[in-house]
């Protein structure tokens, strides 16, 4: 009786009929994209190095110094995950760090510019989630803590 459940249960199954089924995922070009964004705005002669920081809302230097203190910090296992990784799955550190802070300083929804930096909108918003928590983890023992007597 199973058998002939499970055989009626089968045979009801939609059937594939030979053609190709072509996946829908979009495919990133992480190398151009990493070659864009340092192009636009981390070289010497990048094309808006001028403007990075009215862009931004933050100087190149600062900028820096978040990129050092995320590789440096044992906490932040989702950027350093990605940057070992032998196989290119996802965009370049400083794309990673520079998509929120341009989220931020245009204050637009976080799936605006995945075109530019070639990332999927639901990487986007994690993107965004990561960034928030990196930066409590980063500052919030120096810049989020109670005063004390000193202060």
């Amino acid at each position: 009786m199973m058998v002939m459940m499970s055989v009626l249960w089968h045979s009801k199954g939609k059937k594939h009929h030979g053609s190709n089924v072509h996946s829908s995922r979009r495919r990133f070009n992480y190398k151009c994209a990493k070659k864009a964004i340092f192009e636009d705005y981390l070289l010497a002669d990048a094309l808006y190095g001028s403007e990075f920081k009215l862009i931004f809302c933050i100087s190149r230097t600062q900028f820096q110094d978040i990129v050092d203190k995320v590789m440096i910090e044992p906490e932040l296992t989702f950027y350093q995950d990605k940057c070992k990784r032998q196989g290119k799955t996802s965009c370049c550190l400083e794309g990673m760090l520079l998509y929120p802070l341009k989220m931020i300083a245009f204050g637009i929804p976080y799936s605006t510019f995945i075109n530019n930096f070639q990332i999927s909108n639901q990487f986007s918003m994690k993107l965004c989630r990561e960034f928030n928590s990196s930066i409590l983890a980063l500052y919030i023992r120096e810049y989020l803590r109670v005063p004390d007597k000193i202060d």
